[in-house]
């Protein structure tokens, strides 16, 4: 109400039906399938693969076309900032992982960090700012199907200098990653 007891006005705002485009969702989803596709319509990208780069490297390109900057941080994760008008904010996280289990599905985790990343997209074709900046995150090795304990690169970062055991039955693995393994090394950098 206004001091004068008259109802405030308020100015609404016309808001498109849908901010997504969903075809471009739906394809990007299906390049990334196509990335270790698996006989029975599934995807098999274990983490820090060449599979697994193979897709991190396709949407670290999408990122950067969408305006994002990108960082890869000790662990492997990924995380692609969209600018915010206010950078003294926390950002908002959104994000999953792109690496499967041995036998995944295509839309496990993956939706996750493609539907933040067509969230960004369609904030940008509509001219939408937003106060806060806003990080799409892949975590690396998030459900442990190649390194255990999951998720390890949520849980692990204090203690980086341990050595892991691949519960595949390949040799201690250290956590620092293989060269080459990592989407494009040379924008590794460390995060507060």
């Amino acid at each position: 109400m206004h001091a004068s007891g008259a109802p405030e006005r308020r100015t609404i705002h016309p808001v498109p039906t849908t901010l997504t485009n969903q075809q471009r969702l739906w394809d990007s989803l299906m390049a990334i399938a196509q990335i270790g596709a698996t006989d029975k319509g599934g995807s098999r990208r274990l983490a820090l693969t060449d599979l697994d780069r193979e897709a991190r490297d396709l949407f670290v390109r999408w990122c950067e076309e969408a305006g994002c900057v990108v960082t890869v941080d000790r662990m492997g994760n990924i995380f692609a900032r969209r600018a915010g008008t206010d950078e003294s904010l926390p950002p908002v996280l959104a994000g999953s992982h792109l690496d499967t289990q041995p036998n995944g599905g295509k839309f496990d985790g993956v939706f996750g960090v493609l539907a933040a990343l067509e969230a960004v997209r369609a904030l940008n074709e509509h001219g939408i700012r937003t106060k806060r900046a806003i990080e799409i995150v892949d975590w690396s090795n998030e459900e442990g199907s190649r390194f255990a304990p999951a998720p390890l690169t949520l849980a692990i970062l204090p203690f980086a200098s341990r050595l892991l055991t691949c519960p595949t039955g390949l040799t201690p693995c250290p956590v620092s990653t293989p060269p080459g393994t990592l989407p494009a090394e040379s924008r590794r950098c460390r995060r507060a």
